[in-house]
């Protein structure tokens, strides 16, 4: 005498079929993160570029230099070790002239002035 009837037998293998072919796992449905919004630009938004000029000044107010600001920037942002607030960081930081350490920030038109 079988347990389960036909249909049901029927059933369950359809579902287990389709909760094989879905893969519910979160491993499977998450992908890395790239830090930018699909569908956006990779650019730097004007809202981003605020944000990172707040805590630029921020840094400088609470009386550290200008390379601890640019590496606190770089902290904030995701890319501690990439990007044009770390490398002027660096660059600062090893006493490089000034016009020199800060010049990948003019890649970003809205900081070029800065």
């Amino acid at each position: 005498m079988p347990i389960l009837g036909a249909g049901t037998a029927a059933t369950a293998l359809l579902v287990a079929a389709a909760l094989y072919v879905a893969d519910l796992s979160p491993a499977g449905r998450l992908a890395p993160a790239t830090g930018h919004p699909a569908g956006r630009a990779a650019g730097p938004t004007a809202a981003g570029t605020a944000a990172e000029l707040d805590i630029f000044a921020a840094v400088i107010r609470a009386g550290l230099n200008p390379a601890a600001a640019c590496a606190a920037v770089a902290d904030s942002s995701g890319h501690p070790r990439d990007g044009p607030w770390a490398t002027a960081a660096v660059l600062a930081g090893m006493g490089v002239d000034p016009a020199r350490a800060y010049a990948p920030l003019a890649a970003n038109p809205r900081l070029e002035q800065l």
